[in-house]
């Protein structure tokens, strides 16, 4: 619960620093290499845990039997329905789906898609930027997403390489999961903190390269001058051209601590990626407070790529906030990847 209303704080105050599906409906999902212990027992379903786009996803209904957490279908509203009765017995139809085959065994990959009707927890309707998604005809839904609405904790365990979902918080209020849009409507800009921070001025710098056509090449995003007070949140937005350049991936850089749960990246649309970083410990515990390599955007030249400059730059508004929620000084230092013959 404590890091639900930390980031509900930020999305307020920062801006939002969840992640971003833009405007897609699918998106490829894969079997996740990684243990999910509930309650200190490992999850085990036909339905395996799944990760999309980065972020863990579980079988709406077998995590319910897992939590005791009633799951129903009710067919008259087309929702799926969650916690809004107490769990007696199974029933049939709980996780809308379309077919009573598991996610075919042996498989480790598939196709998502955006599911069409609501989810509702416990009476409200649980939305959120990662949105429940349908696989083989199971509806899953985001981890860390459903753990908040829940008010059941969702921690990630580096040293085992594992998720842990413990115990209700007896005290825990109890509300849905409300996630600021990272797409401002028109004319709109993302609302930040009045206070400074006392942190210098912070420089983050892409690297420039030179390359053929054909080739893949990284562009590293260095952060420096970092001092002692931390970075605990960024959101920022890289523009390439995507006429030149093939956006193929983004994984975090060294001064990124526990990365599979405060780091995200994504291409929201052909020329844009997404970055967005959080300490979700809201400790400082986990925050950015070394000099070196923010990410590495690995790119493919495109075999019709044009001989030329293209630049790499971050674009529109930008968030960095320190471990006090205050607005962080930031020069920014575009990169290029010049195409030669």
């Amino acid at each position: 619960m404590k890091k639900l209303i930390s980031g509900l704080v930020i999305g307020g105050i920062l801006g939002s620093c969840m992640f971003v599906y833009a405007a897609a409906t699918s998106w490829t999902a894969t079997k996740a290499s990684f243990k999910v212990m509930v309650r200190g027992e490992e999850f085990i379903s036909e339905n395996p845990a799944i990760v999309v786009e980065g972020r863990t996803y579980l079988p709406l209904r077998a995590m319910g039997d897992a939590l005791g957490v009633n799951v129903e279908w009710n067919d008259q509203l087309r929702q799926a329905e969650v916690g809004m009765a107490t769990k007696t017995q199974t029933t049939n139809s709980g996780s809308a789906k379309t077919n009573t085959g598991d996610a075919d065994k042996g498989k480790t990959s598939w196709i998502a898609t955006k599911a069409s009707f609501k989810v509702m927890v416990r009476g409200e309707e649980f939305i959120s930027e990662n949105p429940p998604i349908v696989v083989e005809g199971r509806t899953y839904l985001p981890l860390r997403a459903l753990g908040d609405a829940l008010g059941v904790r969702v921690e990630w365990n580096e040293s085992l390489r594992q998720a842990q979902v413990g115990d209700v918080t007896p005290s825990a209020t109890i509300v849905p999961v409300v996630t600021p849009s990272t797409t401002p409507a028109s004319g709109a800009t993302p609302k930040r903190t009045s206070a400074v921070s006392a942190a210098d001025t912070i420089t983050v710098e892409m690297a420039t390269v030179e390359a053929k056509a054909g080739d893949v090449v990284e562009i590293p995003i260095t952060f420096s001058n970092i001092s002692k007070i931390g970075i605990a949140t960024i959101d920022f937005t890289v523009t390439y051209n995507a006429a030149n350049l093939e956006f193929i991936e983004a994984p975090a850089g060294d001064i990124v601590k526990n990365a599979g749960v405060n780091y995200g990246s994504n291409k929201s649309e052909d020329g844009s990626i997404k970055f967005l970083f959080l300490d979700y410990t809201m400790t400082g515990a986990e925050s950015i407070n070394s000099n070196g390599v923010f990410t590495k955007i690995k790119f493919k030249v495109k075999d019709t790529a044009k001989v030329g400059e293209n630049s790499i730059a971050i674009s529109g508004d930008s968030t960095f906030g320190d471990t006090q929620l205050a607005a962080m000084k930031v020069e920014y230092k575009a990169g290029t990847v010049k195409v030669v013959e």
